[in-house]
């Protein structure tokens, strides 16, 4: 997944007319998956860093709205309590 715009990276810059094709919409659905189980397994471990918390939830938000778009099934990641 090195070919792979981040959304937590784009943060004031000019990527509001980025075109996502579906091949890339499938990596973001893979990189979702990745950080759901990450994210997971800090909760369970009950160590996070909030800055990371926070870049890798606006990339899950962010692979949501592109699998959204190319019609990409999935289910909303809630994070729930911390």
């Amino acid at each position: 997944m090195t070919h792979l715009f981040e959304a937590s990276t784009c943060i004031g810059r000019d990527c509001e007319n980025l075109n996502i094709n579906h091949d890339e919409a499938i990596r973001w659905q893979e990189r979702r998956k990745h950080i759901a189980v990450k994210i997971q397994q800090m909760k369970e471990m009950g160590f996070y860093n909030q800055n990371t918390l926070a870049r890798e939830l606006t990339d899950i938000r962010s692979a949501e709205k592109v699998m959204n778009d190319h019609n990409i099934a999935f289910e909303r990641f809630e994070l729930g309590g911390l």
